[in-house]
């Protein structure tokens, strides 16, 4: 088959999984009631070769002694007697779930007792593949080539090489590809299949990487009995000399690459070399590196020596010049984090217009100054904090965190409160969160940076019904890192915009936020603008309730030094609150027509940025991605059944493409399960179904408290993150600062 032909067989067994036909256990249900038929399976499998035993040393101490191991050693010697059916139902009267069950199989390696009750995870790549690979033969040569899995039931490998066709290679059934020694002969293209299935519940899924071209170098022979190599001796020689980037000067913070292309005979060794001085670690073709400031240096000479054991060669020197303080950044950030939230569609509250049009302003901009942004619109209270929490998880020394609230908010005792969408008609403190308490949560984590912006009212709420009820004076830690904006005054008002557009805060702030510009520069531009607008009318006037910066000069703008540790466990703790469901293909063959139609489902977050609202799109082509505007798919129905009132399905007339919003997900606790139908005018012809699990926000939000606790105190108690027409889905619809 070609290659083509391969990728259309991996969209079939991806998308044709349909329904599971059998539940899993919720993740939460106690082990005394799991389902007869599983809870006998996973007994029946303990059992063998005493692998109950195991399990028995992972369960807390406190919970289980020598004497109870006793106990179920003495119930294999009854008849029928099963230690293992002993010791589940009693770990489930101790209060173990089927999530804590998961856990041990897992440290145990037990696959086929998890398939019963772990989720069915869809194989995906966790990582780019490397797709071209140039190497030298030689009798100790080696090329290994893996590809980087995830998924669950574990998946399965296989290798193909191209030649006329693509054909399979019957020893390379694992994850790794392995040439040793490597040859000419290995010279080709090659691609990998990987899939899983999940018997229980007879989910599958299939893909296949790009293709990889290896090119073994001809710089050895065979003699005539094909045993002995006969290797080059050839020295390097420099294919291509390392450049500085800019002729200018480069800011203090500044991200250099320089690289060095060479020949010759394997392995090659390379060195770097500053002012004349080898720099440790540095061995590679490409260097990378970020200029600091040192002992005020401000011109540098860096040289690439390449050799191997046949000589050594000197690339040419290149000079880089360095500013002085003054001229730029002088900061340079280990990370940066934001959280954004809109609150403007309030239960039994006048909405806002401008709200989530502002969030999605600001949240653009700070993406483009490389902000790890989580933005999210419309939260209840303990939504909020958990929120916030997730947020504070991803701030740590070094780290610039920003926090931008839009929505209404009051002023009480000289402290400020935002509303979240679930406030009482008659609120009191206790119903909202308050500033400071975000501001000592952002504290504790000790940021390089702290700033809040806060685009809400400050006006004295109607005390005849607010009273004290849940007053509490919060006291935030002052370090010299924070900066706190208010939209606008003590007892004024922030003016909302009209639908669509921004509200009069972000309105100015958006033209200076991605200047390279001090945050208090930034700020002073802001407010003068907002000063001089028609549209404020001497009733706005922003603020800064608290500034404590050392160092003023830092700005949103500066540089990420992202090379120091910890980057990488940040980056996948935001993965995973930002993570979207693969996109997949629906093939169908049309008999009146004979077209081979192909349906197309993507996914992406909601305006790119809001991590609680994910954007489907599905669209109609024929094999060659022809659009075909005879027909449409849609989605028809959706489990769980609670989250049917938040989502939104809109019919594009030009182009036929139908866009689903799936909002609210920090709500969704089940799995997310789709299913659609294509239509030939306004005739079914077929369906398709897809489980899409718990994308982007409720990966974690399906592990939130729901009972009211402190920010601050839950950043040390959450755990981190693991992973018909009857109900009127089926039609279509149209469907923010006081």
């Amino acid at each position: 088959m070609d290659e083509s032909a391969m990728r259309a067989d991996s969209n079939c067994m991806t998308s044709l999984g349909s329904l599971p036909a059998v539940r899993k256990p919720n993740p939460d249900t106690y082990l005394s009631d799991l389902n007869a038929f599983v809870f006998m399976e996973i007994a029946n499998i303990l059992d063998m070769n005493e692998t109950w035993k195991k399990l028995f040393g992972l369960l807390p101490g406190f919970y289980y002694s020598a004497k109870d191991l006793q106990f179920y050693e003495r119930e294999h010697q009854r008849v029928s007697g099963s230690p293992s059916t002993a010791l589940l139902r009693d770990m489930g009267h101790k209060g173990f779930r089927v999530t804590d069950l998961i856990a041990f199989l897992e440290q145990l390696q037990l696959e086929r007792a998890l398939v019963y009750i772990k989720e069915f995870q869809p194989v995906r790549l966790t990582r780019p593949l490397q797709t071209i690979y140039r190497i030298q033969g030689g009798p100790d040569s080696r090329l290994e080539i893996e590809c980087p899995v995830t998924g669950f039931p574990r998946p399965s490998f296989q290798w193909f090489k191209l030649k006329e066709d693509w054909i399979e290679l019957t020893d390379q059934c694992s994850r790794v590809l392995s040439f040793r020694p490597v040859r000419l002969e290995d010279t080709g293209k090659y691609c990998c299949r990987f899939n899983n299935t999940d018997n229980y519940t007879n989910q599958q899924s299939c893909d296949f990487t790009d293709v990889i071209t290896v090119e073994v170098q001809r710089d050895f022979v065979l003699d005539k009995s094909g045993i002995e190599w006969f290797v080059k001796r050839e020295p390097p020689q420099i294919l291509r000399q390392p450049t500085s980037p800019s002729r200018g000067p480069f800011y203090q913070g500044a991200k250099l690459v320089l690289e060095c292309v060479a020949k010759g005979s394997e392995p090659l060794f390379y060195e770097w070399y500053k002012n004349g001085v080898k720099m440790p670690g540095e061995e590679c073709s490409t260097f990378v590196f970020y200029i600091m400031p040192e002992d005020d240096v401000v011109r540098y000479k860096y040289q690439c020596r390449v050799w191997n054991e046949y000589g050594s060669i000197h690339s040419d020197v290149v000079h880089v010049n360095v500013s002085s303080p003054r001229e730029g950044p002088q900061f340079v950030a280990e990370d940066k984090v934001a959280l954004l939230i809109a609150n403007e569609e309030y239960n039994v509250h006048e909405g806002l217009r401008s709200a989530v049009t502002d969030v999605i302003t600001v949240a653009k901009l700070l993406t483009k100054l490389d902000f790890k942004v989580l933005a999210a619109v419309n939260l209840e209270e303990m939504e909020m904090r958990n929120i916030v929490s997730e947020f504070c998880k991803l701030l740590d020394s070094g780290v610039y965190g920003v926090f931008y609230y839009a929505g209404h908010g009051f002023e009480v005792n000289k402290q400020c409160y935002m509303m979240p969408v679930d406030a009482p008609k008659e609120f009191n403190c206790s119903h909202c969160i308050c500033v400071e308490e975000v501001k000592a949560s952002m504290q504790q984590r000790n940021p390089a940076l702290c700033c809040l912006l806060i685009d809400m009212c400050r006006k004295d709420p109607d005390c005849s019904f607010l009273g004290m009820d849940g007053f509490q004076l919060f006291q935030s830690k002052v370090d010299r890192n924070l900066i706190c904006v208010y939209a606008t005054s003590y007892s004024c008002p922030a003016l909302d915009g009209p639908i669509g557009k921004n509200g009069l805060f972000v309105k100015h702030l958006k033209n200076y936020i991605t200047k390279d510009l001090s945050i208090e520069e930034v700020l002073s531009h802001v407010f003068e603008d907002v000063s001089v607008d028609s549209a404020a009318s001497n009733k706005q006037f922003p603020s800064i309730s608290e500034k404590t910066l050392a160092q003023t000069r830092r700005s949103l703008a500066d540089k990420i030094h992202s090379m120091l540790p910890n980057s990488s466990d940040r980056n996948e703790r935001y993965l995973t609150l930002i993570r979207k469901p693969s996109g997949f293909k629906v093939r169908y063959c049309d008999s009146q027509s004979d077209i081979q139609l192909v349906t197309h489902i993507t996914f992406q977050l909601e305006h790119t940025v809001l991590c609680n609202s994910l954007e489907m799109t599905i669209f109609v082509t024929d094999q060659n991605d022809r659009p075909q505007s005879t027909f449409t798919s849609y989605l028809q129905t959706m489990e769980p059944v609670y989250m049917r009132e938040h989502f939104e399905q809109v019919l594009i007339e030009e182009d036929k493409h139908v866009v689903v919003t799936f909002k609210n997900l920090q709500k969704l606790k089940d799995p997310l399960i789709i299913q659609g139908n294509l239509l030939r005018g306004k005739r079914n012809i077929d369906s398709w179904s897809q489980v899409l699990g718990h994308p982007l926000i409720s990966s974690v939000s399906r592990q939130w408290e729901t009972r009211r606790c402190p920010i601050v105190n839950k950043l040390s108690c959450l755990t981190p993150p693991t992973e018909s027409d009857e109900s009127g889905i089926g039609s279509f619809s149209s469907k923010l600062t006081n």
